[in-house]
């Protein structure tokens, strides 16, 4: 397997934990997002990390039947008794793994063999016992083996006892390389050439040696035993074998090489040269492809929830502007002079001056004012024309309205809520047990509204209005000025071109007003010019309102409802699952 994947896995391994992380304030949602994952994990965390990244790690597992002699073998490749020695058949009844530090480490912290539960020899009889744990594999320290490297003594294959079998079988599932330890009276055992060939099917290398063998004639026999062997098996003719020689003092001299038979290096140094990327790309092959599957399908289940929360962030706000869709906000009884406050501003100089004595003729006007506002309002509303309110009365009537507004959208939420399904549920419902509804009620009214008149904002809004037309409609308006001087200065002149304005409406008046109170009455032809476009003014108004509750009952109200859920958006919304997808896709292109 290339080095790259190792990288790959590394870092897929380390946004993983990110994002995990992130997780972490939020129990409910990480247990339900990581419930079915032990599986994935625990093989990228505890088998294939170890394995494969920086440059890999070896697994050399010293196999064989009942008497081969693998506990010699594995101690004449460590040049030293690390596992003990022991005539009886089946003596050794737990695996010993032998490493440097770093791999006995790493194997301690329950990595590098999973299947297993690691304990430190400290003594060479606990291996022979028979008193440890089934699971347990006794760990040695042995510093002149490298990082790429670990060697494992195992117990037989074909042994009696289930427990020994079903240890060689985890055994086999652990280890990259086997060294298949045979003799003359186990190379055509059933039980032992079904379990190599099952190894070397599942991706494993086998290396036979023969053991306790006949050196006559250049172990002429043992030469043809061992191809009798990987015939059997399936292992290509050319495969490097090795033999020793049937010798009582073999352990005399830890340091003597195990050869080979057909020019390969001895053992040791041969199993170091191995391709430790090209054995693991047979060897975690299906591992690989099955933790990429199922991290895949968990990314999947990643974004999912991710888009779940953001499409209930999103409900939740369109519940606030429905319920802000339902506000009227009404001006009070004074809007009706709104209009004549503009005019009255657009008059030049002259004219002003001309007519600042009948401004004191306003109070006669304000009747006018007063049924266009209730004019205005009964175009907005099914049961008719409603009387204006005093600016007082309509604040209180506004403030209990915005209030009224934000606690029932909470309680819209909270019966929503308990519609959902977890984890969304139980974030948003945690929060809103800790709002005080009356508390946000009131500060959103205060946002709202404050101490500040509804009919200001409305006034303001139209003088901006106003002014655009203004601006936009040249002759409407030099016809409307004019009108306005003619009507200062020589009210008769224009009685005839006034009836064609007003269709005659208003004619006995104007002859009969004076210049100084021409510019009130002008006022009120200004409105009868505008009094079609009334309710367009008002409208948009109406929905710059409906806007800004909505803005404030998300910020009182929302808001503090999906603070949590919000929160718990984040590790889906920023770069952190789009990381970790990159280098799932990245671990899927390095296999």
């Amino acid at each position: 397997m290339k080095h790259v994947l190792g990288q790959s896995l590394s870092d897929f391994a380390a946004a993983l934990n990110v994002f995990r992380g992130a997780l972490e304030p939020f129990p409910e949602l990480s247990y339900q997002l990581f419930a079915e994952t032990e599986g994935w994990t625990r093989l990228l965390v505890y088998k294939l990390l170890p394995h494969l990244e920086g440059d890999g790690c070896l697994v050399v597992a010293v196999a064989g039947g009942t008497n081969t002699g693998k506990s010699t073998i594995f101690n004449l490749l460590l040049g030293e008794e690390v596992s003990p020695v022991c005539p009886t058949a089946a003596a050794t009844c737990r695996p010993v793994l032998a490493g440097n530090a770093t791999r006995v480490a790493q194997c301690l912290e329950g990595k590098l063999v999973p299947e297993f539960k690691p304990m430190r020899l400290e003594c060479a009889n606990d291996v022979i016992s028979g008193e440890a744990p089934g699971d347990a594999i006794f760990v040695a320290q042995h510093d002149s083996l490298t990082d790429r490297l670990v060697l494992l003594d195992i117990p037989d294959v074909d042994s009696i006892e289930r427990q020994h079998w079903e240890l060689a079988e985890n055994i086999q599932a652990a280890g990259d390389v086997l060294v298949a330890v045979l003799t003359a009276e186990k190379y055509k055992d059933e039980r032992v050439v079904s379990f190599f060939k099952r190894a070397r099917t599942s991706g494993r290398i086998i290396i036979p040696l023969m053991n306790k063998a006949d050196p006559y004639n250049g172990f002429e026999v043992a030469r043809r035993q061992l191809e009798d062997f990987c015939g059997e098996i399936g292992v290509e003719d050319s495969v490097p074998i090795f033999v020793t020689a049937h010798d009582f003092k073999i352990t005399d001299d830890f340091a003597k090489p195990i050869l080979s038979l057909n020019g390969a290096a001895p053992l040791r140094a041969h199993v170091e040269s191995l391709d430790v990327a090209g054995i693991k790309e047979h060897v975690y092959r299906n591992s690989v492809d099955h933790m990429l599957a199922e991290s895949g399908a968990f990314l999947e289940r990643a974004m999912e929830m991710g888009e779940t929360l953001r499409r209930v962030t999103e409900e939740f706000e369109r519940r606030a502007e429905t319920c802000a869709s339902r506000y009227d906000p009404e001006p009070g009884e004074d809007v009706g002079k709104v209009l004549h406050e503009f005019i009255a501003s657009k008059r030049g100089l002259l004219s002003r001056t001309m007519s600042k004595f009948g401004n004191i003729m306003d109070r006669y006007f304000s009747p006018v004012g007063r049924m266009l506002t209730r004019a205005v309002r009964g175009r907005t509303a099914l049961e008719g024309p409603l009387p204006a309110l005093r600016e007082e009365t309509l604040l209180a009537k506004h403030r209990a309205t915005v209030e009224t507004f934000a606690r029932e959208l909470t309680r819209d939420y909270l019966q929503s809520a308990q519609n959902l399904q977890p984890p969304a549920a139980q974030l948003i419902l945690d929060e809103l047990g800790h709002l005080n509804t009356d508390e946000a009620a009131q500060h959103a009214a205060d946002a709202m509204l404050g101490s500040s008149s509804v009919s200001r904002s409305f006034r303001d809004h139209v003088h901006r209005t106003i002014d655009v037309w203004w601006n936009e409609n040249f002759i409407m308006r030099q016809v409307l000025l004019e009108l306005d001087a003619l009507l200062i200065f020589t009210p008769t002149a224009i009685a005839v071109p006034l009836s064609f304005y007003t269709g005659g409406v208003g004619v006995p008046e104007v002859l009969a007003a004076a210049g100084p109170f021409a510019g009130i009455f002008f006022a009120r032809i200004m409105e009868e010019q505008f009094a079609a476009k009334w309710f367009d003014l008002m409208e948009p108004w109406r929905r710059e309102q409906q806007q800004r509750l909505r803005d404030i009952l998300i910020e009182h109200i929302t808001h503090p409802a999906l603070s949590a859920l919000t929160a718990a958006r984040k590790p889906f919304d920023n770069e952190m699952l789009d990381v970790l997808r990159r280098h799932h896709d990245q671990c899927r292109k390095a296999c």
